[in-house]
């Protein structure tokens, strides 16, 4: 929770990991989907490469020339869709994999090897650097030569170009060009469905499927920025992408259907296709223009507030609905370096609006009412979530949940509390309720009762985002809080900056000195732990760690990093180390709250 008024969503800093990405909204489900296709699809590309091989091994023609009078795949072009597909594999859209790079420059030397004897007009040197020599100058004995193709050359060599530029992370380009290779192989699968095999210069079946499946694995790498992206957001610009898309590629595949229903020569096919393709990127591009200048207006009525009605209409159920989820950020004993709880974030993905800021929607369901019942859901559904890691690493952390002011000051709300641990079988002392220090009240306030009733009743208390309210500190030490945030605010300039240095060991002090647990938020450096160690800071929280993740995501962070704990030699200065400062890439669900 980053000011009064806000439960914990997401914070105003962003990761310099995370600056390729906006990591201020979560991935759509059908983009977490595509990413997670990746090692797939580049494992049947390299498979299919790879059966190649083996079939001239033993001699199986089916495996290379797959129709009788059709073009064959060369023993090279299999090779170099073998190792393209491994380093689709070992691609990583956020950390940079050196050995895709040299994987895709290896195929590429291949394609510019066989570009240059085919420039020069000399002898095809492929044909003899291959143990398969004998078969190959066998079919060009019976007229049948097989060679690489420059399609299948071009193909090989914009996917080997796609891969380095993701590894330079340029993804916008590396798309494109994932894109663009896909281009040949796919004239050539229209020319085999059209019966005209010789459209545009026709590949070798297993050829164009290896280099499909290929550039298909480079796309899914990096699904998670635009423009692909945008193409499988499931809001509206999303569906009218997809829409346009369709018009497109269904326009050009019937008008060449027909084409070649009536027998019209080779060129005239290709011809006419080309204008519909570009009259199809016509009304595209009116369609966008129309839909951005619709975009301006909304976002112009936006700001002044003609939308925030509507918003508030549909923040009604949403949780209900699906459209509201759940990440959770873990946080870290900084002497034993163990899981000791996890942080329930929660985000709106309106399916019109897409992704709604808390700063938006939170305020809204405060105005309205709302909040309650919103915060309700999301207090079931971290205490049901926190029982379902019984037999995890995660089996006994605590789980905490932010809390409005609004719902301090409900009549319910304790009664609402206890109701959820009694459905969801949560023991209470698992539970860590956080209220800002700005919403705070008074003794005499319902809330402050409320509070004190749950602490009683074994429900843990956290003061979120101290220092930045306005408490004394004799009201401080009247506060049933067991936990005290410090605001990452002040551990974003340590250790360097000195006044934030000052502040954070006061804070530790006199945190310890009445007993309470001292958490830390937005810790993103060795060097902040280092020096809050030094000063007996007792919990970490942020994107040192891990970034706020899915359930699934969390479990296998928590099974894999229990697994590299390293400590230091003095064991009053023992500091975790091993985590990785970016998560699992399907999670690509990140949050820009530490």
């Amino acid at each position: 929770m980053s000011r009064p008024g806000k439960l914990r969503l997401e914070p105003h800093d962003q990761s310099i990991d995370d600056v390729n990405v906006d990591s201020r909204i979560p991935l759509p489900r059908p983009v977490r989907a595509f990413v997670s296709l990746a090692p797939k699809v580049a494992v049947a590309g390299s498979m299919i490469g790879a059966i190649v091989l083996v079939g001239y091994a033993f001699g199986w023609t089916w495996t290379w020339r797959p129709l009788e009078q059709g073009p064959a795949t060369h023993p090279w072009t299999a090779v170099s869709f073998v190792i393209l597909g491994f380093a689709a594999l070992v691609a990583h859209p956020r950390r940079r994999s050196f050995a895709s790079a040299l994987l895709a420059s290896i195929a590429g030397t291949i394609v510019a090897g066989w570009a240059g004897t085919a420039a020069v007009g000399g002898p095809d040197i492929f044909q003899t650097l291959t143990p398969f020599a004998p078969t190959l100058a066998r079919e060009a004995f019976h007229g049948h030569p097989i060679a690489m193709g420059g399609n299948t050359a071009l193909t090989i060599a914009l996917s080997a170009a796609a891969i380095i530029l993701l590894y330079a992370r340029r993804e916008i380009a590396s798309q494109a060009m994932a894109f663009a290779a896909t281009l040949p192989p796919t004239v050539a699968l229209t020319g085999y469905i059209y019966g005209t095999p010789g459209f545009y210069g026709a590949m070798a079946l297993p050829t164009l499927t290896a280099g499909l499946l290929c550039a298909f694995a480079i796309m899914c790498r990096t699904a998670y920025s635009p423009p692909l992206r945008h193409f499988l957001n499931p809001g509206a610009r999303g569906r009218i992408i997809r829409l346009q898309a369709s018009g497109l590629l269904g326009s050009c595949f019937g008008l060449g259907l027909v084409a070649s229903r009536f027998q019209f020569e080779l060129g005239s096919k290709a011809l006419a296709i080309e204008v519909v393709a570009l009259a199809a990127i016509i009304v595209c591009i009116l369609a966008d223009v129309t839909y951005y200048s619709e975009q301006l207006r909304r976002r112009l009525s936006q700001s002044a507030g003609n939308e925030e009605p509507a918003l508030s209409r549909a923040l009604e159920g949403a949780g209900e609905r699906g459209e509201i989820s759940l990440v959770y950020q873990p946080q870290i004993n900084l002497v034993t370096g163990q899981v000791f709880g996890v942080e329930a974030l929660a985000r709106w993905c309106h399916p019109v609006h897409g992704e709604v800021p808390p700063v938006t929607f939170i305020p809204l369901a405060e105005a309205s009412g709302q909040i309650v019942a919103l915060g309700d859901w999301i207090l079931g559904v971290a205490c049901r979530q926190a029982v379902k890691w019984h037999g995890s690493m995660l089996a006994d952390v605590k789980i905490s949940v932010n809390v409005s002011p609004v719902q301090l000051n409900d009549a319910r709300f304790v009664e609402s509390v206890m109701q959820v641990l009694q459905v969801s079988g949560l023991p209470p002392e698992r539970l860590v309720l956080e209220v800002t220090e700005g919403a705070m009240v008074k003794r005499e306030d319902r809330g402050f009762q409320a509070l004190c009733e749950l602490r009683d009743a074994g429900v843990h208390i956290a003061l979120d985002d101290f220092g930045t309210g306005y408490s004394s500190l004799s009201y401080l030490q009247e506060l049933p809080c067991s936990y005290l945030k410090i605001d990452q605010s002040f551990v974003r300039d340590l250790p360097d900056e000195r006044r934030s240095k000052a502040i954070t060991s006061a804070i530790v002090a006199m945190g310890r000195s009445l007993g309470m647990t001292i958490v830390a938020e937005g810790i993103e450096a060795s060097e902040q732990a280092d020096f809050l160690q030094s000063i007996c800071c007792d919990i970490g929280q942020g994107y040192l760690y891990a970034h706020p993740m899915e359930t699934g995501d969390l479990l296998a962070w928590s099974e894999t990093n229990s697994l590299h704990m390293e400590y230091d030699a003095n064991p009053a200065f023992n500091r975790p180390h091993g985590f990785s400062n970016i998560p699992n890439l399907v999670q690509f669900s990140v949050d820009n709250k530490s």
